[in-house]
């Protein structure tokens, strides 16, 4: 079989939820049958507006021809846009925005030696979302854009950063249920920083009730079919809300860099997946270097952040806990060398 063809999971709506499976990757049609017509809608009231997902009441021959043209990438040739960002995504850390700057500068240049369909972009500002020029509320679900309405949400991935579990409260965030409660009843337009998949969409809207109405979404940054986007802060430990949501062994939840060993950076960054120690161990470099002479410690890091790096004492310099994963990491290396 050749490489570049789709196999596509095909099921009927009475297992409609097995849709939930390719949120992220592959391809998958929902077919209607009769008596299951209230198991399509809820699924596709969470995920009908995911391009890898395509849904059908009847009989539809361009069914797999359109969801091919629509999710099949060569991942090779998928565009990475890396968004630079301002010093509130530092703000946690107390780092100076003359180091942060350098290190999003340096990040950019270690990503192009491992991905050469490397595109920069820089985040809009929080301005054209501002309530009081707009004549609908916004929820903003994006948290370096916060609006007075709005939802913490994150999608839960299991460690490595493959296997999405689904979507949690935000770390940090109140249940879903109180956050919900706190938004006044009326219609609002739903706004997020960007879209993958609109599996994180689809999951917000199916959480609102009946008295709260979304009239339209907005996105900070509209990215075409063959792009990924990557934030430059979920490369730097303990960024704000920076990295990936990981649930731990012991089913707490955690945020990790998207650096090995809690994240493959080939699962998140389309990056080639036998340069994803090298490439962990030039960002864990770069991330050493952004901290050095710093006298940021363990215990400075946000309390999600903290998690995965249990085994530190708090008082440990971040330099040092990026010295020991570097060295880890190289280790690694020359054992399968």
């Amino acid at each position: 079989m050749a490489p570049n063809i789709d196999v596509l999971y095909v099921c009927g709506a009475d297992n409609a939820r097995f849709a939930l499976a390719f949120e992220e990757d592959a391809g998958c049609i929902v077919v209607g049958r009769p008596g299951s017509e209230a198991e399509l809608e809820t699924w596709r009231a969470r995920l009908g507006d995911n391009a890898r997902i395509l849904w059908t009441t009847g009989d539809h021959p361009a069914a797999s021809r359109a969801i091919r043209a629509k999710t099949w990438i060569d991942d090779r040739k998928r565009r990475l846009l890396v968004r630079i960002e301002d010093a509130r995504a530092v703000r946690a850390l107390g780092l100076e925005e003359t180091r942060f700057s350098s290190f999003q500068r340096a990040l950019v240049s270690r990503i192009a030696r491992h991905h050469e369909h490397l595109r920069t972009a820089r985040v809009e500002t929080v301005a054209s979302h501002d309530p009081a020029t707009n004549d609908t509320p916004t929820i903003s679900l994006d948290a370096m854009q916060p609006l007075p309405h709005a939802i913490g949400v994150s999608r839960l991935f299991a460690l490595g950063g493959a296997q999405l579990l689904g979507h949690v409260p935000r770390p940090g965030s109140l249940p879903f249920a109180k956050q919900i409660a706190s938004l006044p009843t009326g219609s609002y337009v739903l706004h997020e920083d960007d879209r993958m998949t609109g599996g994180t969409l689809a999951a917000v809207r199916a959480l609102l009730p009946e008295r709260i109405r979304i009239t339209r979404t907005e996105l900070a940054m509209v990215r075409e079919l063959d792009e990924e986007v990557v934030d430059s802060r979920d490369f730097l430990l303990g960024a704000d809300h920076g990295g990936l949501v990981v649930e731990m062994p012991d089913g707490s939840v955690a945020r990790a860099p998207y650096l090995l060993p809690y994240v493959d950076p080939s699962a998140r960054a389309s990056l080639p997946s036998d340069d994803a120690r090298a490439f962990s161990v030039d960002v864990w470099s770069l991330n050493e270097a952004t901290f050095r002479g710093t006298d940021l410690v363990v215990g400075n890091l946000p309390m999600y952040a903290r998690a995965p790096l249990r085994s530190f004492r708090d008082d440990t310099p971040l330099e040092e806990v990026c010295r020991w994963h570097i060295e880890r990491l190289r280790s690694s290396i020359r054992r399968s060398s």
